[in-house]
């Protein structure tokens, strides 16, 4: 048992110095610096696409509000022009009556005898 423990301890410290050298080696001020440009400019990227992508999402959306106002115009005149033609007949309707009773006087009149 104290043989495997020992064992054990020798596998262990061979296995930290190993993976001590296996790591790659710090890097230098400069590398680290080009690192965090790289990083950068990566993130300045996403960026700009997300910034393009918006604008693209803006200007389908003021497309599509264009399109929006001008059938709500559409809806506005249809409306209008729904109520003209009510009035329009409501017009027609007193017409024809104001025209019965005109009718009506002029046949009362045709009947009264000339002296």
């Amino acid at each position: 048992n104290e043989q495997q423990q020992q064992l054990d301890k020798k596998v262990r410290f061979i296995d930290d110095i190993y993976e001590e050298f296996s790591k790659p080696p710090p890097l230098s001020r400069d590398e680290k610096g080009i690192e965090m440009i790289d990083i950068m400019e990566c993130k300045l990227n996403t960026i700009e696409q997300q910034n393009k992508d918006l604008r693209n999402q803006n200007t389908n959306l003021l497309k599509e509000t264009n399109i929006l106002k001008q059938q709500n115009q559409e809806i506005e005149s249809i409306k209008q022009n729904n109520g003209l033609k009510k009035e329009v007949n409501e017009l027609k309707q007193k017409n024809q009556s104001l025209e019965n009773k005109l009718d009506i006087i002029v046949d009362l009149l045709q009947n009264i005898p000339i002296n």
